[in-house]
C-alpha cells in the first residue's frame, strides 16, 4: 500500500501549544510503519480550514491542503492518513471530498490519533459518526465566535480597544480593573512623527529614509509604513490605520467608532492624508 501523510497545523500559535507539523510526521510515520504502509510523499503546511461560512469552505481556498490530495488522486494513492479529523475537515465541504477520495477514487483515509479508517466498507454508522464529529467542531467554532462577539461589544462600549496593540501603543490595566491602550515611548513619537511627514506630502520612500536616518525604533521599509499610514479596511484586516485616530471600524458594517485612547493624530487630519494618497 502506497499513499501520503498530510500534517497541517492551522496557526504558529498550535505550533507553540505542542501540536506541532513535527510530531504529527513522528506520529504518522510509526503508525503507517506498524501497517507496513510505504510513505510516497509527506506533506507540512500551515493553513487554516475555517471559512466565513463555518459549514462550507471550498477546498479551492485551501490551497496547500488541495496541493496533497491533488497529488493523491493523481498518484493513484491507496491512502492519505492525517492525525486526526480535525487536520482534515472542519466544515461540511470537506466531508463530501473525503467521502468522494474513498468512493471514486478507492483511497482509504486514516485518522490515526482517533482510531479511525474510511473505505468503501465502512459501515454506514462510520460516516454518520464522522458527520458528528465535524458538525460539534462547527457548533464549537460558532459559540466561539458569539462569544467573541459579546467580549468585542464590551470593549467597544467601554471605550477599550478590543483588538491586539498597535505598535505605538502598551495595554494597561485602568482604575476598573479592564485593558485598554496608551500611548508607549518612544515608539509612540516615531508614529507621531511619520504621520506628520504623510501629511506634508512625502512619499513613502522618503519618509523610510527619513525616519532611518533620525534613529527610528525600528526599521521603517515602505511596506511596514504603508500598513501604519494608509487605510486598508476589510473584513480580515478591522486593525488598519484608522485606530491611530482613537477610531476603530465596526468589522460588520465599518461604521467607524470612537474609543477612549490617547490618538496619535485626529480623524480630520487622518482623512485628508488618505486622501493624499488616492489623489
Amino acid at each position: 500500500m502506497n499513499g501520503i501523510l498530510i500534517c497541517r497545523v492551522s496557526s504558529d500559535e498550535q505550533r507553540k501549544e505542542g501540536n506541532s507539523l513535527e510530531a504529527q510526521r513522528m506520529d504518522g510515520e510509526a503508525y503507517l510503519k506498524r501497517l507496513d504502509y510505504n510513505i510516497d510523499k509527506i506533506f507540512t503546511f500551515s493553513e487554516s480550514a475555517k471559512g466565513d461560512n463555518p459549514f462550507f469552505k471550498a477546498s479551492t481556498e485551501r490551497k496547500e491542503f488541495l496541493k496533497a490530495i491533488n497529488y493523491a488522486i493523481k498518484n493513484r494513492s491507496d491512502f492519505i492518513a492525517f492525525e486526526k479529523v480535525d487536520r482534515a475537515s472542519r466544515n461540511l465541504a470537506d466531508v463530501d471530498l473525503l467521502m468522494k477520495l474513498v468512493y471514486q477514487h478507492n483511497i482509504e483515509i486514516h485518522f490515526f490519533r482517533d482510531n479511525q479508517i474510511y473505505t468503501k466498507e465502512s459501515k454506514p454508522i462510520n460516516w454518520f459518526m464522522l458527520l458528528m464529529n465535524v458538525v460539534n467542531a462547527i457548533y464549537t467554532i460558532m459559540n466561539l465566535s458569539c462569544e467573541v462577539g459579546k467580549g468585542f461589544k464590551a470593549k467597544i462600549s467601554q471605550g477599550n480597544f478590543p483588538y491586539s496593540t498597535p505598535y505605538g501603543y502598551e495595554k494597561y490595566k485602568n482604575i476598573n480593573g479592564k485593558y485598554n491602550i496608551r500611548p508607549k515611548f518612544p515608539e509612540f513619537q516615531d508614529i507621531e512623527r511619520l504621520f506628520k511627514k504623510a501629511s506634508e506630502g512625502k512619499s513613502l520612500e522618503l519618509i523610510s529614509r527619513e525616519m532611518e536616518q533620525e534613529g527610528a525604533t525600528r526599521k521603517s521599509n515602505k511596506s511596514w509604513l504603508e500598513k501604519i499610514v494608509r487605510d486598508k479596511a476589510d473584513k480580515n484586516n478591522p486593525n488598519c490605520s484608522i485606530r491611530y485616530t482613537g477610531h476603530i471600524y465596526n468589522k460588520q458594517n465599518y461604521e467607524i467608532i470612537k474609543l477612549n485612547y490617547e490618538p496619535v493624530i485626529s480623524l480630520e487630519e487622518w482623512r485628508k492624508i488618505q486622501k493624499k494618497f488616492r489623489d
